[in-house]
């Protein structure tokens, strides 16, 4: 292979790698966008040492905290109640400690669409990770190999 030749296949495979983490990345947001808004109460949480896990994921939004020992209800904003990684429904807060919560919540429920938008992304991700680091190393072998063996040629 030409050194002028090499330009073209990098640009190659630069291009396919934008394509693939491209179609990755909208395969995601496609995933997420086709989940169906579900709200549910989660009784009895612990939120010791200020943080909790719910037991969905995809969660959107905290609709209301009650106290399921008397009942009494918790604001959100004054007691800081908020997500600290949405995808799991990881939440944090300053509710008093050791309390059992009901705590209601909208999350995105899984939906047939979501599934296959899922399935598609774990087919592609092997292609990125995987096979385009092997193309690139085979490539640049071949760069080297080339060099080496037309070192040794006629001059």
């Amino acid at each position: 292979m030409e050194v002028k030749k090499l330009t073209a296949f990098v640009l190659l495979l630069v291009f396919v790698g934008m394509l693939l983490g491209v179609g990755v990345l909208i395969l995601d947001k496609y995933s997420r966008a086709v989940r169906t808004t579900t709200t549910v109460t989660d009784g009895l949480v612990n939120v010791s040492s200020g943080a909790a896990t719910l037991s969905q994921t995809y969660c959107l939004t905290i609709a209301s905290v009650v106290n399921t020992t008397d009942g009494d209800s918790y604001s959100t904003s004054t007691y800081n109640v908020t997500y600290s990684n949405p995808d799991t429904c990881v939440i944090s807060a300053d509710l008093p400690n050791y309390q059992k919560y009901n705590i209601t919540f909208t999350y995105g429920a899984a939906s047939a669409a979501n599934s296959v938008a899922d399935d598609a992304n774990s087919a592609i991700t092997p292609i990125g990770t995987t096979w385009m680091a092997l193309i690139v190393t085979v490539f640049i072998l071949a760069i080297i190999l080339t060099m080496v063996i037309g070192s040794f040629g006629a001059r």
